[in-house]
């Protein structure tokens, strides 16, 4: 009888371990330390019939197929009331980087509900920080380390990644002080408190201390991260007489990632082509308050209706570079309008805004490449243009200059000036030279220089 007592205690003691067991890693699998999305398959979900949309959801739409936007591991819960950017706000990316969907220029989104609905949609940008461990908002101490929460409450570790291991010392504060045998310290932190700088699905050995207690681990950067960079509204739509509301993007709207009234994130690309490369600036930062503003003026898609009136000029940057270009028109009886000026890339086109008398002009952050300066409607007007190239370090800016008499027969001139300005990661000798090459510089001198 007492061996049989003992047998249903030990049974019982076993049983009440395998579900304590179970429960904890449901707990784990569910909670962990950021918000999971339920969605495990890799590619972009898409439906070919309006009945199977969601009630309350968005989808991009482009011809007849309906995609699904898509957030990943999240350090927020999803919600439609954003209002501001929000640098806590940071959504991660790995193998479900592919789950997003693209949208091109001219796409539309729908909206469907059964229900009554808000008369606009919230858009939130997304800012690319690149790829990275998965850990955010990590905070400067006053000794100039970071620190980060692994408590599962407060999303700052993507279960998800390799870094979610982390989460196993339970809810304390960690200390980040050394990856790739580099001390981790300011200006190499993003203002969402992730790690900048590291290179795609590499291994780091990382100094992480708990209290006092060295934890040494290996967390390979296996997440691309984005954080909150602008919020706006959309308020205009159409009936589409089905089931379905119609919402297009601004035609100024720069590519880059966009959360969809908080139904989830679209890569979206201001090209009809809609080709999409890891080399492309999607962090252009758009003119909120006037996005609007060249609503009635032609995309460079739409530029076929103008073929007959449109001159075009090109420069080339070596490298990347804040320039300011500027276009100066002469009077005619002719034409009582403005000329349309867009710089036109592979990747994208911006539109110069209205200067003094008859001056268009815009500063722009431009990649290195080959632009195409495009003037519509100038008609039989005289032009000339200047693009100036204003480097924030020691280097030749090059000033161009290029005359028009009559749009035929072009003149050019170029000058060279000799320009010194210290920029602000020469002030700071921690954040002059970014980890990734700080590190590079401690495996040479382990490899012995090599």
């Amino acid at each position: 009888m007492e061996r049989q007592e003992g047998k249903n205690m030990k049974r019982t003691r076993y049983t009440r371990f395998i579900c304590l067991a179970l429960s904890a890693i449901l707990a784990f699998g569910l909670t962990g330390c950021g918000n999971k999305s339920s969605e495990n398959k890799i590619g972009v979900v898409t439906f070919d019939d309006i009945d199977k949309l969601a009630d309350g959801g968005y989808y991009v739409q482009h011809e007849d197929v309906y995609y699904q936007p898509y957030f990943g591991q999240t350090s927020f819960t999803p919600d439609r009331t954003v209002t501001a950017k929000d640098d806590k706000r940071v959504a991660w990316y790995g193998e479900d980087y592919a789950n997003i969907p693209t949208m091109n220029k001219g796409d539309t989104i729908v909206y469907h509900s059964t229900q009554p609905f808000t008369e606009g949609i919230t858009i939130e940008r997304f800012e690319d920080l690149g790829y990275t461990v998965g850990i955010c908002q990590m905070k400067e101490t006053s000794s100039g380390r970071y620190s980060f929460a692994t408590d599962s409450r407060k999303f700052n570790v993507d279960i998800k990644s390799d870094a979610g291991t982390l989460c196993q010392n339970g809810e304390t504060t960690a200390t980040f002080e050394k990856i790739g045998g580099v001390h981790l310290r300011a200006g190499n932190i993003s203002r969402a408190g992730t790690i900048v700088g590291l290179s795609k699905d590499k291994t780091y050995d990382c100094d992480i201390y708990i209290g006092t207690d060295l934890h040494e681990c290996k967390i390979k950067a296996d997440v691309k991260a984005l954080c909150s960079m602008e919020v706006f509204e959309i308020k205009d739509y159409n009936f589409d007489r089905s089931k379905t509301i119609t919402f297009k993007f601004p035609k100024n709207l720069q590519s880059g990632y966009y959360n969809i009234g908080g139904f989830g994130i679209v890569r979206y690309i201001n090209s009809t082509k809609g080709e999409f490369s890891e080399s492309m600036d999607m962090n252009i930062p758009n003119d909120i308050e006037n996005l609007y503003a060249d609503a009635d003026n032609p995309s460079i898609d739409d530029l076929e209706d103008y073929t007959e009136d449109i001159k075009e000029e090109t420069f080339t940057l070596n490298e990347d570079a804040d320039v300011t270009v500027s276009v100066i028109y002469q009077d005619s009886k002719d034409y009582t309008d403005a000329p349309i000026v867009k710089v036109v890339s592979s990747e994208a086109a911006y539109t110069l805004s209205k200067g003094k008398d008859n001056e268009l002009t815009s500063s722009l952050s431009l990649k290195s490449g080959t632009y195409t300066i495009k003037l519509i409607g100038l008609g039989n007007r005289t032009y000339s243009y200047r693009v100036t190239k204003n480097e924030q370090k020691e280097t030749k800016t090059k000033e161009t200059e290029v005359q028009s008499g009559s749009g035929t027969g072009l003149n050019t001139k170029k000058s060279d000036s000799e320009k010194t300005t210290e920029s602000s990661s020469d002030k700071k000798s921690s954040s002059g030279t970014s980890i990734a090459d700080k590190i590079k510089e401690e495996e040479a001198k382990a490899n012995g220089g090599q």
